[in-house]
């Protein structure tokens, strides 16, 4: 009788010490989820990062050039306007 009852309370302590595991699993699973999910956002945030760096670095060259086409065509068109002026009192 003594027997069958410590057999009893060892299979009850077994089966809290299972759920314990179970649970304790649980958590970490859900903690390596969570670490998991943050490192991506972190690996996100960073590309993002990269990435704005590249189109910023992209745009600035477009300006540029667009800037010097600029430069380049209102200095032609004052280049024209002096040689046309200069025929112009040249025929008078």
């Amino acid at each position: 009788m003594k027997v069958r009852k410590d057999m009893e309370k060892l299979d009850r302590q077994i089966q809290k010490a299972e759920e314990k595991l179970k649970c304790m699993q649980a958590t970490l699973k859900r903690e390596k989820e969570k670490a998991e999910k943050a490192r991506k956002q972190s690996q996100h945030r960073e590309e993002i990062k990269e990435i704005t760096a590249e189109v910023q670095a992209e745009v600035q060259g477009v300006k540029k050039v667009f800037h010097n086409k600029v430069d380049n065509f209102s200095a032609e068109t004052d280049r024209i306007k002096a040689k046309k002026l200069k025929q112009l009192t040249d025929l008078r």
